[in-house]
């Protein structure tokens, strides 16, 4: 039998802190960064999507995919403030600033028992600086 999980490889500190005007994510680069991956296990991955929300606001999705694609972003202005790779790495083409105060997440939606089955993760985007 066939295990059908799915089951994180890396994930962003929880809480992710940028400080602004500092690389704080990857030693390579300059600007933050959430990065996620994960093994299937088995499952059948049938999209892929990063989402944010603000405090007590549903999430809206920025990004999707799926398995054999790169990131299409659902709006212009998504593109304009974000790039996204893959497996699922979600990167601020801009400047972060004390304002950002987003919950970011990546959701992996899998067949469970022939069930479309959410795998989520959570990340709150902590700035300091000026």
């Amino acid at each position: 039998m066939i295990s059908e999980s799915i089951e994180w490889t890396k994930r962003p500190d929880h809480p992710t802190i940028f400080v602004k005007g500092f690389n704080n994510t990857e030693k390579d680069s300059k600007l933050p960064q959430l990065v996620w991956d994960f093994n299937p296990e088995g499952a059948t991955v049938q999209n892929i999507q990063i989402q944010r929300s603000k405090s007590g606001e549903f999430p809206t999705t920025l990004a999707s995919r799926i398995p054999s694609t790169s990131f299409t972003f659902l709006k212009r202005e998504y593109e304009n403030e974000y790039s996204a790779s893959r497996p699922a790495t979600l990167l601020f083409k801009n400047s972060v600033d004390n304002n950002e105060e987003y919950t970011y997440f990546l959701v992996v939606t899998y067949l469970l028992n022939t069930v479309p089955t959410p795998f989520k993760d959570s990340v709150k985007v902590v700035v300091y600086g000026e």
